[in-house]
């Protein structure tokens, strides 16, 4: 039987430190190994997941119309669990991109897993011919916050549906950060800012899940998608945890 490291990893940390809430991070004695939010984060999230789409009127987890992207992406499909607005997910997101947090990698790599394993079903495509990788954050950024929550997640998420995970991209130095620009603006910047690993193969005739923790435009995704489908890859899958919801009949405007 394999060993999840992960798992002993975080039972004996938890040994000796009491369990937060991913959600609020406060301490409840409700938590376990198997139990991250207390009860009224979990409200909360059971809401979130049943948000509907303004576009086709699916919940989060069921959604694949990638309304929130350029219609003209190479993508092949779009997962994702919540609404970006949701306030629990946005506090986790805000601690892991600050710190390493195994908790909450954990228990969003498993939500992300159940949208694997559905994209795995719905694009027939066998098991042993998924690859998993992720869009890295700047070096700067990495360096500065000693943490890739892109990089975790896809890791995890790795281990628990056992699939390779492989660093397909390096992300240029000293680029803006992708908030901070308008949607114009983050297609440009997103184009100059990933390129690719020369010491990874290429994935050619292989199937992508290609996981970040939120798709707000697109941009991002859209460039690394095209970087996998110029090399080969027969399938690219985006996969989230979170996405910004746009109104189409209001201009695109957020929501």
């Amino acid at each position: 039987m394999k060993l999840n490291f992960d798992a002993l990893f975080d039972a004996g940390v938890h040994l000796f430190y009491p369990r937060r809430c991913v959600g609020c991070g406060e301490i409840h004695e409700t938590l376990s190994a198997n139990r991250f939010l207390c009860p009224s984060c979990l409200v909360q999230w059971m809401e979130a997941l049943s948000v509907p789409c303004p576009v086709c009127g699916k919940v989060g987890m069921e959604c694949r119309c990638g309304a929130s992207v350029p219609s003209s992406s190479p993508a092949d499909g779009y997962y994702h669990l919540v609404p970006y607005r949701t306030p629990v997910l946005r506090g986790m997101l805000f601690r892991m991109k600050k710190r390493p947090d195994r908790d909450t990698a954990a228990f969003l790599a498993n939500q992300m897993a159940l949208l694997g394993d559905a994209a795995i079903k719905e694009h027939g495509v066998l098991r042993d011919r998924w690859i998993i990788t992720y869009p890295p954050r700047s070096p700067e950024h990495e360096n500065e916050q000693g943490t890739d929550q892109s990089e975790t997640l896809s890791r995890r998420i790795s281990h628990l549906l056992g699939i390779p995970c492989m660093p397909f991209f390096i992300h240029a130095e000293k680029t803006a950060a992708q908030k901070e620009l308008t949607a114009a603006g983050r297609r440009e910047n997103a184009q100059s800012s990933y390129s690719w690993n020369p010491k990874t193969a290429a994935p050619v005739g292989k199937a992508v899940f290609l996981v970040d923790d939120v798709i707000t435009t697109g941009a991002t995704l859209h460039s690394c998608t095209a970087l996998l489908k110029g090399t080969g890859a027969e399938c690219v899958v985006c996969v989230t945890a979170a996405k910004t919801l746009l109104q189409p009949d209001k201009g695109q405007q957020r929501i």
